[in-house]
């Protein structure tokens, strides 16, 4: 079974990729509000404790415990940089896509590298996944910068939203398909090459967002 060989992604993974996932979007605008490292932090709790409280729920539950966290992404974006329902969408959908693919292919290259291979320590299961989500999210963020977020208002239309939310959904779906038939005899294969098409497939997510 697939979580012989790859275990699941652990949940505080998850929440700390949506959560700075988040941050790298609304940086630009949650810095010129007072206090925002204390709002942006209090959110980060918030989605942390969402991920360890969905996931003691049962399996037929899982869609539903990915939609919560979700909204709170959502929730996190408009209260920290109070931009218009729309954009808020827009930016949620794009952030979404990037945090799954950063949770998946950090904890991907964690069990390939490290896991089963590497003496097990608090100090190497901790930094290995920040320095992985360091690079991939401060390279976002570099290329997110030759956005600018104040014209945001000017640039995003409605289409654009449904567009972003449409993808995201497909993208999310297609990535995850393996995982559902991997007990099937339609399985795309390995545990591994079930990892490695859903990081790939989130990547092209990124890339079409």
């Amino acid at each position: 079974m697939i979580q012989e060989v790859l275990p699941n992604i652990p949940r505080h993974y998850t929440a700390l990729a949506e959560w700075l996932t988040c941050v790298v979007f609304i940086f630009p605008l949650a810095a010129k509000r007072e206090r925002w490292q204390f709002l942006v932090l209090l959110m980060g709790v918030g989605q942390y404790v969402l991920q360890m409280m969905v996931g003691s729920w049962p399996l037929p539950f899982w869609i539903p415990g990915r939609v919560v966290n979700v909204c709170w992404m959502f929730l996190t974006i408009v209260v920290s940089s109070k931009i218009s329902l729309k954009n808020a969408s827009y930016l949620c959908a794009k952030a979404f896509i990037v945090a799954e693919f950063t949770a998946s292919f950090t904890w991907q290259m964690y069990c390939q590298l490290i896991l089963n291979r590497v003496a097990k320590g608090a100090f190497i299961s901790i930094w290995f996944p920040v320095l992985l989500y360091a690079i991939i999210l401060t390279t976002v963020f570099l290329v997110e910068k030759r956005v600018e977020r104040t014209d945001v208002n000017l640039t995003i239309q409605n289409k654009n939203v449904f567009i972003a939310m449409l993808t995201a959904v497909i993208i999310f779906s297609i990535s995850n398909i393996g995982f559902i038939i991997s007990r099937t005899e339609y399985s795309f294969g390995d545990p591994l090459s079930v990892f490695l098409i859903r990081s790939l497939i989130n990547f092209c997510g990124i890339c079409i967002l």
